[in-house]
């Protein structure tokens, strides 16, 4: 499940990518920006809310729940599973 939770704010951060307004003078602290904001923070509340939710996966109930909001985030999120992006500067 950790996996799964580290692959939906990756395709977050591929997603607020693509949506950002990147310039030659801005591209650099701007996508600093947006990773840290999803990575060190949405990833990091994402998983401790997992872990406190299904006690690390050992409340049953709380795990099928957690099956599926994970599955449905993966489906919404499938047109940014791209690896390699491409970026244009405005």
């Amino acid at each position: 499940m950790h996996f799964d939770i580290a692959e939906i704010n990756r395709r977050l951060i591929v997603k607020a990518i693509l949506a950002s307004k990147f310039s030659g003078d801005n591209y650099e602290s701007e996508l600093k920006e947006v990773i840290s904001k999803i990575w060190k923070e949405d990833y990091r509340k994402m998983q401790d809310e997992y872990d406190a939710e299904t006690n690390c996966a050992r409340m049953f109930q709380a795990q099928i729940d957690w099956n599926k909001l994970i599955s449905d985030k993966l489906i919404e999120l499938k047109e940014y599973n791209d690896t390699e992006i491409t970026v244009t500067f405005e």
